[in-house]
């Protein structure tokens, strides 16, 4: 799922426009609105990146403005690595 949501964003970010505003911080043009990331807070002010923890359309926006992958920005709980390492817990305390 958070693959999906992140291939989503992605595609939709190709609609915004980057305005710099600093080292890591932008504002991000989408229609008529205009939000405010700070990349390394991981903030923005739709606030879809901070109840997710994915980077939204906007931050992906700077990103792609920086020549950085966004995948590498995703919080470690939705990584596969992560989820393995739970399940081998998991069966190592069931195996006690």
């Amino acid at each position: 799922m958070a693959r999906t949501i992140l291939e989503a964003n992605k595609e939709y970010s190709n609609r915004c426009r980057v305005l710099w505003n600093g080292v890591n911080d932008f504002e991000i043009e989408d229609g008529g609105y205009t939000f405010v990331v700070h990349l390394d807070k991981k903030y923005c002010d739709c606030r879809l990146w901070m109840l997710r923890c994915i980077p939204c359309p906007h931050a992906i926006c700077a990103y792609y403005y920086l020549n950085v992958d966004p995948d590498q920005h995703v919080e470690h709980w939705y990584k596969k690595e992560t989820f393995l390492s739970l399940i081998a817990i998991s069966f190592n305390k069931l195996s006690i």
